[in-house]
């Protein structure tokens, strides 16, 4: 009886999964949010390394987001019209609710670094200048439109190369 009660007592108890979940946010946070915050301070809204970090991070958090969402829908049809369970199962639709959390964990990093990557581009956007039309290309399009004949294009053409 003395080895029934020592095994008890070294048996590991079962941690919270509300535990593991803080443990991992905490630990998430704790690894990024340094990092981003450097990344912030040395970069600008043109710096090529923050275009390529946002937009990697937008595509996989879509690509992952879009995953685990339809492995949830799935497991929740498939648990709805009683596919693949037993009925009556206390656990049947666990797993269509497991995949919630990365769903909409993953939603949440989309929209938040899609919008930094759409605002910066439309910084880049607005402080780049428009270059000089090309005077030809110019000639031609009033052509075109009608508003200079063949004959004061060509003039026009023949003063600028000779």
């Amino acid at each position: 009886m003395v080895k029934h009660s020592a095994s008890a007592r070294l048996k590991p108890r079962p941690v919270s999964g509300l535990f593991l979940l803080a443990l991992l946010i905490a630990l998430g946070l704790a690894a990024f949010v340094p990092s981003w915050l450097a990344l912030d301070g040395r970069t600008t809204a043109d710096s090529a390394v923050r275009r390529f970090y946002l937009f990697t991070v937008v595509c996989l958090s879509l690509v992952g987001g879009l995953t685990s969402g339809v492995i949830g829908l799935y497991n929740a049809i498939t648990t709805v019209i009683g596919v693949g369970a037993s009925p009556g199962a206390a656990d049947s639709g666990r797993a269509a609710l497991t995949w919630i959390v990365p769903t909409v964990t993953l939603a949440a990093i989309f929209t938040a670094h899609l919008r930094l990557l759409v605002r910066d581009q439309g910084a880049t956007r607005g402080a780049e200048t428009t270059a000089p039309a090309d005077p030809l290309l110019a000639l031609l399009e009033d052509v075109r439109a009608g508003r200079v004949s063949l004959e004061q294009a060509a003039a026009t053409i023949r003063r600028v190369v000779v």
